[in-house]
């Protein structure tokens, strides 16, 4: 096997040629993340004229037989000092041969060289570009996201938290709003966070040299980061394994019940009854087993009862119950006992149920949950992310859920909450006939009802959002 650091020669020219047809266009489906071979072309001239200066550009590829096996595409940038790598590719034929390692280890060897010719002793941080998991399905990607999230992560990478848009590469391109920007932290000082400012520096540096985006503080996406960023002095950087639910210190193993009256059944629906004593929210534990048969009559619903345990040999210690259609998710009941509870596994287990949720319906962009309102449920689901919507909700009453048709009475005055798929960044859009299509499919499909329209609860929100409608006008 062969690397090459390609130049614009034409041998090297006829290789980028090959890599672009066998791994590029594979590899970046969604042609709005694309580049053009001609434009990567003109690049490695830009290089070789001195256009770049103190930064540079690199194509790197692993060549066998004749065949590009890998290759990364990166930038070093000079006034941040720091790598960027645009991405890294695998033949998929062989993949877990280390392959993608290896390709990105050579990759932050040449960074680094650029780097001591700048004087410093190597780069202080490498940043990517990753496809959001809980935005991009894994049935839309070449690699499963989830996956490629956890390698990266065990490569040292965190995600940087803050609203990350890739403006549109062309005129004829759209900007890119299912990214992450993720780093890993070289120098000491970044290990715990990253400043606001040297975020910026490597957005700018990224946009002007990667992206040729000459005016970076006149391109729209790059004005609302910018703004984000200088807001706060410190941008955190969560680990990838976190961010997809797979967090080290809180292991939880998710134990799915795919039918009634086995342990697991069992040991759910105790978890159950000792969390939720009988009450107006409360219901039957027999509606569980019943649950685990809708889906079966109705295209397009998912219905999930999960026991949650620490791991695969420790007892069941939690359960969820979440339903996904085709619009949106909807979650029935999460409790957590001790060893589980008050440690932070309430988060993982959201995590991990979104997971599902963007497994099952690849179109599901949020989901929403019911509250007491003034419960410590409503404080933990606003601590990630949810937020109450504002409409007058009364939960149907659960007596009638297992009935034919449905119950059409109103049951308790709740909070509704409502959350984007993965992280959250100030409050989303509100648009009431949106939220009404859910809410339609929510008590269709979750609450048994045949006309949802005609049910109090469908009545009282669409009633307080017109007034609420008519007090604005």
């Amino acid at each position: 096997m062969t690397l090459l650091d390609l130049s614009d020669d034409p041998a090297d020219l006829a290789c980028l040629s090959h890599f672009y047809e066998q791994l590029y266009i594979a590899g970046f489906p969604d042609a709005d993340e694309r580049e053009s071979l001609a434009n990567m072309t003109r690049y490695l001239t830009l290089r070789r004229q001195g256009w770049y200066g103190d930064n540079s550009y690199h194509i790197l590829v692993a060549v066998e037989e004749g065949r590009v096996i890998a290759a990364s595409v990166s930038d070093y940038l000079a006034v941040p000092n720091c790598g960027v790598i645009e991405f890294v590719l695998v033949d998929e034929g062989l993949r877990g041969r280390g392959l993608g390692k290896m390709i990105h280890d050579a990759t932050l060897e040449v960074l680094n060289a650029d780097a001591r010719r700048t004087g410093r002793s190597g780069v202080d941080a490498l940043a990517i570009e990753l496809n959001d998991p809980f935005q991009v399905p894994p049935g839309e990607d070449n690699y499963d996201p989830f996956r490629r999230a956890l390698i990266w992560d065990s490569w040292g990478y965190g995600q940087l938290c803050f609203p990350y848009v890739q403006p549109a590469l062309s005129a004829t391109q759209e900007p890119v709003t299912c990214l992450l920007f993720a780093a890993r932290p070289i120098a000491a000082p970044l290990r715990d966070g990253f400043p606001a400012a040297l975020v910026l520096d490597i957005l700018e540096g990224y946009l002007r040299w990667a992206m040729r985006i000459d005016e970076p503080d006149r391109n729209p996406q790059f004005a609302d980061m910018k703004k984000f960023l200088r807001a706060r002095g410190r941008i955190d950087i969560e680990s990838l394994a976190v961010y997809v639910g797979r967090d080290p210190g809180r292991p939880l193993c998710v134990v799915p019940v795919t039918a009634a009256g086995g342990a697991s059944y069992r040991d759910v629906t105790e978890v159950y009854r000792r969390a939720f004593p009988p009450g107006p929210t409360a219901i039957d534990t027999a509606i569980f087993a019943e649950a685990l048969a809708w889906p079966a009559q109705r295209p397009g619903l998912h219905y999930h009862l999960w026991g949650l345990a620490v791991d695969a040999d420790s007892p069941i210690a939690g359960m969820a119950s979440f339903f996904v259609m085709p619009r949106c998710g909807f979650a029935g009941y999460l409790a957590l006992e001790a060893p589980l509870r008050g440690t932070g596994r309430a988060h993982v287990a959201l995590k991990r149920m979104e997971e599902q949720m963007i497994r099952d319906e690849p179109g599901a962009r949020h989901w929403y949950a019911e509250c007491v309102p003034g419960s410590a449920a409503e404080q933990i689901a606003r601590r990630v992310g949810f937020e109450a919507l504002p409409v007058l909700y009364y939960q149907p009453d659960l007596q009638r859920v297992a009935e034919a048709g449905g119950g059409a009475a109103a049951g308790p005055p709740l909070t509704l909450l409502r959350k984007k798929l993965g992280t959250v960044y100030g409050a989303a859009p509100f648009d009431p006939e949106d939220f009404l299509q859910d809410l339609q499919a929510m008590l269709r499909e979750v609450y048994r009802m045949a006309e949802p329209t005609r049910s109090e609860t469908y009545r009282r929100a669409h009633a307080s959002l017109a007034s609420r409608s008519a007090a604005a006008n």
